[in-house]
């Protein structure tokens, strides 16, 4: 028979007392609250409240650049309207132009179909060819 009462052979030890009193040495400490800490806080604040101060300054700079670009950007603008309109012009008049062209070759075939018919029809009315 065997003994169920025997530890298996990888099981581990039960913990000793030392090493429970070390893992609650372990657990996370509380937080030092003495006077050097409130120092480096004090120290930790006025460096923040320095660095906002720095980036109001900044922030209020961006925006006068902003506004100033915004200004250049408007007369840039009124400036060029009138070109744009020009260009605006141009366009409307190439629409015209294309839609000439579009009608020119039809005017065309219609225009040399006329002259034939008259060249017969003078040829006809005529006599015939040429003389030689």
């Amino acid at each position: 028979m065997t003994d169920h009462t025997a530890a298996p052979e990888n099981a581990t030890p039960p913990p000793d007392a030392a090493t429970t009193s070390a893992q609650a040495n372990t657990a996370a400490p509380k937080p030092y609250t003495g006077p050097e800490r409130r120092s480096s806080m004090r120290l930790w604040q006025e460096k923040v409240d320095r660095r906002l101060a720095e980036g109001d300054a900044r922030m209020t700079r961006l925006a006068a650049d902003l506004e100033s670009n915004t200004a250049a950007t408007q007369a840039i603008k009124s400036d060029t309207a009138e070109l744009v309109e020009l260009l605006h012009s141009v366009k409307g008049a190439f629409r015209v132009l294309d839609m000439l062209a579009s009608l020119a070759r039809p005017l065309g075939f219609l225009a040399a179909a006329g002259a034939s018919f008259w060249g017969l029809w003078t040829a006809i009315k005529g006599g015939g060819g040429p003389k030689l």
